[in-house]
C-alpha cells in the first residue's frame, strides 16, 4: 500500500491539530508546523512533514526539528517505511564554533534519559535524535491512531532539552565543553535504496580524490579550497533523473556550499545555469 504526497497532506495536518490539542501549552506556543507534507530536497521518494521550535532562529527548520516520515523506497529496520524522529543535524549548523558545537551535542545527549518508548535514540558524525520505526498496512485515515500518542510523546519529552539546545546556539548559556569530552563517534550510516544499484548516493573511496582533483582541489560553488571534514560531493544528475556513479556526475561542494546549491535550486531540484563551476580538468 503507497500514499500520494495529496493524499497525505490532510492526513499530517489532522495529526498536527490533535497533537497540539495534546501538549502543554508552553510547548504550543513556541511550535511551528509545516502546512503540507513535501518532498525531500534531492531523496524525492522521501515525504516528510516537520514541526519546529520558532526561537529557533539560525538553525535550519529542515536540520533541527520533529519529523514524520514517508519512504517507501528507502526502508529501514526490516523494511518498516515510516519514520517518527526528533533530528538535530549539528553538522550543518551555519557559523559556529566548535566549542558551541560540542556544547550542543552534549545537552542534546540528554534525549537518551527523556527517550520515551518505543523511541531509540542514535548519535553519529551528523545528528542527534530520537526516532521510531514502522509499518503501516491499515487504511490512511487510521493513521492518527497510531501516530498522535506517539507524536505527543516524542514532542513533550524532547522539547524542554531542544530549548536549552537553542539557548546554547543563541548565548544564553554557558559553553564549558571541551572536545575530549565529546568522545568518539560513529559514522553516519546511509540508508541507500534497495533499486539505486548503479546510482549510490555517494561516490566511493576511490573515487572522492579523483573528483577533487577534476576541480583542482576547489569548491564547485564558492571557489575555495576544499578539505576533509567540510567536504560533500553534490549530483549533477539526480539518481531520480538517472545519474549514475561516475566521477564526472559529482562536483565537490563545502557542506554549507552544498545546502545554498538545493536552496538555490527550482522545482526540478536543480540550481539555476552558472551556478556551480565547470572542472577543470576530465
Amino acid at each position: 500500500m503507497s500514499f500520494a504526497i495529496e493524499e497525505l497532506t490532510p492526513v499530517y495536518l489532522q495529526i498536527a491539530e490533535a497533537v497540539m490539542a495534546r501538549l502543554p501549552s508552553a510547548i504550543v506556543e513556541r511550535l511551528v508546523w509545516s502546512r503540507k507534507a513535501f518532498r525531500h530536497g534531492s531523496k524525492t521518494d522521501m515525504i516528510l512533514f516537520n514541526a519546529w521550535d520558532k526561537f529557533q532562529t539560525g538553525l535550519e527548520r529542515n536540520q533541527f526539528n520533529y519529523c514524520l516520515n514517508y519512504k517507501p523506497l528507502r526502508p529501514e529496520d526490516g523494511g518498516k517505511i515510516w519514520l517518527l524522529q526528533t533530528r538535530c543535524n549539528i553538522k550543518r549548523i551555519r557559523k559556529m564554533s566548535s566549542g558551541m558545537r560540542d556544547a550542543m551535542r552534549l545537552e542534546l545527549r540528554r534525549f537518551k534519559s527523556a527517550c520515551p518508548a518505543p523511541f531509540v535514540p542514535r548519535e553519529d558524525t551528523q545528528t542527534v535524535e530520537l526516532r521510531y520505526t514502522f509499518n503501516f498496512e491499515r487504511p490512511l485515515r487510521q493513521l492518527p491512531e497510531i501516530v498522535v500518542p506517539l507524536f505527543s510523546k516524542l514532542i513533550e519529552t524532547s522539547h524542554p532539552v531542544l530549548i536549552r539546545a537553542i539557548d546554547i546556539f543563541h548565548g544564553e548559556l554557558p559553553t564549558t565543553a571541551r572536545s575530549d569530552s565529546v568522545g568518539s563517534l560513529v559514522e553516519k550510516r546511509r540508508i541507500v535504496r534497495k533499486d539505486l544499484g548503479d546510482f549510490s548516493a555517494t561516490p566511493t573511496t576511490r573515487m572522492k580524490p579523483v573528483i577533487v582533483a577534476r576541480y583542482d582541489g576547489l569548491c564547485a560553488y564558492c571557489g575555495k579550497s576544499v578539505k576533509e571534514g567540510d567536504l560533500e560531493f553534490h549530483h549533477l544528475v539526480f539518481k531520480r533523473d538517472g545519474g549514475k556513479r561516475r566521477v564526472e556526475n559529482f562536483a565537490p561542494l563545502h557542506v554549507l556550499c552544498h545546502d545554498e546549491v538545493h536552496r538555490l535550486a527550482g522545482k526540478d531540484g536543480q540550481p539555476p545555469p552558472g551556478t556551480l563551476r565547470s572542472p577543470s580538468r576530465e
